[in-house]
């Protein structure tokens, strides 16, 4: 994160009685930015939700959402957005970015990770040490920070939990009760067989885990008797040159 950035959210802190006033419509850098189709831009959401639409990418945000626009495009550093797109799209997070062909995806700040959640139509997550996650429609995987040893964390894809999901979109106020409701059920019926795909990712997921500690194994055996075979010349080098003088 930038020096720019950290100044400007720390602007947002210093005085709370004049953002409690303020902050019931989103604040810019520069100001009014984000109503412009390019250009660096740092914004934060107010009370009512930030609405941000490029030419191919539409985006909603609420609360204390903190995004950035950079030359490569939009990206959430802090809260949650929603995008929306009809062709090949992408948004930015601090491990990586989403891709997204088409529909709709959720990114999610969750303390020292972030939630990715494929709402309709699968999403791929290119994390920045370049592996990339495919994640189908209907589940999550959150995505942390670097190990120890450089490569960036990831969980297994699990089911998009269906009671959180439809609390955070109400809060965007987007559709009208009776169209939310009925975008609602339509969504509950769509997702009735993610629970065979993510058993099936799941088992893929453990498979390739006990391929690789099978691999590990085989690869330490492998050295333990290459280490023995060595000892046991030497062993004989030795003798030799003890008796055989």
């Amino acid at each position: 994160m930038s020096w720019k950035i950290l100044v400007f959210l720390l602007a947002f802190q210093i005085n709370v009685k004049v953002r409690a006033n303020f902050m019931d419509q989103p604040m810019g850098e520069p100001a009014q930015c984000w109503q412009k189709q390019e250009g660096s831009c740092s914004v934060q959401a107010g009370k009512k939700p930030l609405v941000l639409k490029t030419e191919i990418l539409e985006m909603w945000a609420e609360g204390d959402s903190f995004l950035e626009r950079e030359s490569t495009g939009w990206k959430l550093l802090k809260g949650s957005v929603r995008g929306q797109n009809e062709k090949p799209a992408s948004l930015g997070f601090p491990f990586g970015e989403v891709k997204s062909e088409s529909g709709e995806f959720w990114i999610i700040d969750s303390g020292s990770r972030f939630l990715i959640r494929a709402v309709s139509e699968s999403l791929r997550i290119h994390t920045k040490d370049g592996r990339i996650l495919e994640l189908p429609e209907g589940l999550e995987v959150w995505v942390g920070p670097q190990s120890l040893q450089g490569s960036f964390t990831h969980g297994v894809p699990a089911l998009i939990p269906v009671d959180d999901h439809l609390r955070r979109w109400n809060q965007l106020n987007d559709l009208s009760k009776e169209e939310f409701i009925r975008q609602a059920q339509l969504l509950k019926m769509k997702w009735k067989d993610r629970q065979v795909v993510a058993s099936a990712l799941y088992e893929k997921v453990a498979e390739r885990h006990i391929a690789s500690a099978a691999e590990e194994e085989a690869t330490v055996r492998r050295r333990q008797e290459k280490e023995n075979a060595q000892r046991e010349r030497f062993r004989k080098l030795l003798y030799h040159k003890a008796f055989e003088r």
